[in-house]
């Protein structure tokens, strides 16, 4: 600085400025930095040529309606009770492209049929298909009036396809016929499978809804045995105790009356 006072010059000193950088962040601020956006990537997609295309048409319309891969056969195992040609007939598989062949759908429709338990479907190249069932197995046969049925060891009431060698037949005096593809009472069951053990020579039982099951014994005398095969040992071991005894004295009996082998009785005509 510089100033004139009369004649005189007089030099000030000259200060020196000094100059400061401050850097002051956003956040100090309280200004939020608005996310960069990203750009999208796409990947690429090579898109395939016109004629591979078309050669892959080609192929899969040949594979559909060659008549190479058509189904016009096939071979079926484990069946007894059903011919061959009817397990093929329901399984729809005839004349079916190979490619588009629904094995399960197959499967399921063969176990529709009577006595078919389960069923297996599968299928090879170029047009094979073999079937695999599992019948039920018959092991009684129940009569009611006019109308028969197999059961199996289960209870399961099939339809009736000619008598069963060495089975017991039970008959029911009611008539009344059973529904096809029902199951029977399990105790019915059960009894009956003791039966089976117990008297192996036995050919026929009456089954009565009221009183159970009923053997003929004797000079044609009916036993009643009840429904409960637990004490069923018992009650054939006091038959054939007082069997004898009963036919010595030649009577004329109603029945006999076993279903509570601590008090058998009978009854006279």
């Amino acid at each position: 600085m510089t100033g004139k006072y009369g004649g005189l010059v007089m030099m000030g000193s000259r200060r020196r400025q000094r100059t400061y950088d401050v850097i002051v962040t956003r956040e100090v601020l309280g200004i939020r930095q608005k996310p960069k956006k990203r750009r999208r990537t796409f990947p690429r997609v090579r898109l395939l040529s016109v004629p591979v295309l078309i050669g892959v048409a080609a192929i899969l319309s040949y594979l559909l309606m060659a008549p190479a891969y058509r189904v016009h056969g096939a071979s079926v195992r484990g069946n007894t009770l059903i011919e061959a040609q009817a397990i093929y007939q329901m399984s729809m598989v005839d004349g079916q492209n190979l490619f588009l062949l629904n094995t399960r759908a197959a499967a399921q429709a063969i176990e529709r049929l009577p006595y078919v338990k389960r069923a297996s479907v599968r299928a090879r190249l170029p047009a094979e298909v073999s079937i695999v069932v599992e019948e039920y197995q018959p092991r009684w046969v129940w009569v009611a009036g006019e109308s028969r049925f197999w059961i199996d060891e289960t209870g399961n009431i099939l339809p009736y396809n000619g008598p069963l060698e060495g089975s017991l037949s039970v008959v029911d005096p009611s008539g009344r016929p059973l529904p096809v593809g029902a199951t029977l009472d399990s105790r019915v069951v059960v009894m009956l499978d003791a039966l089976s053990r117990l008297l192996p020579d036995e050919k026929e039982v009456i089954y009565d809804e009221n009183v159970g099951f009923v053997l003929t014994v004797g000079p044609g005398w009916p036993a009643r045995i009840g429904k409960s095969p637990d004490d069923l040992a018992a009650k054939l071991g006091i038959l054939n105790a007082l069997l004898p005894q009963l036919v010595a004295q030649n009577l004329d009996i109603a029945f006999i009356d076993l279903r509570y082998p601590e008090q058998p009785y009978f009854r006279l005509k």
